[in-house]
């Protein structure tokens, strides 16, 4: 089993947040300390890279939409990156394709 990491960088303006492992109930936690200091600074655009994530649970989706709803009144917008068919999938069922920027 692969542990738990998640780490920010920054690329022309954006915050990048890059996950190591699953995202579930007991990680959610930490993946929004991160994203929650990377828009410190209040990127116009968060990246939450998911290529290092093989699985994402509803409490993982749940720091997404936090996430969204923080940058709304900012004008800025969250990208979900690399999510594997799993992931993608759990995305496209919940519909929140529809609401975050998603690219594979």
């Amino acid at each position: 089993m692969q542990s738990f990491g998640a780490y920010t960088s920054r690329t022309n303006g954006s915050a990048v947040v890059s996950v190591r492992g699953d995202v579930d109930v007991y990680t959610a936690p930490y993946l929004w300390e991160t994203i929650n200091a990377a828009m410190a600074e209040t990127p116009h655009e968060l990246v939450v890279d998911l290529t290092g994530a093989p699985f994402v649970d509803s409490s993982g989706l749940s720091v997404l939409v936090r996430a969204q709803r923080r940058l709304r009144p900012v004008e800025g917008t969250l990208v979900v990156r690399g999510a594997n068919k799993r992931v993608s999938m759990t995305l496209q069922l919940t519909k929140l394709n529809t609401v975050l920027t998603v690219e594979r």
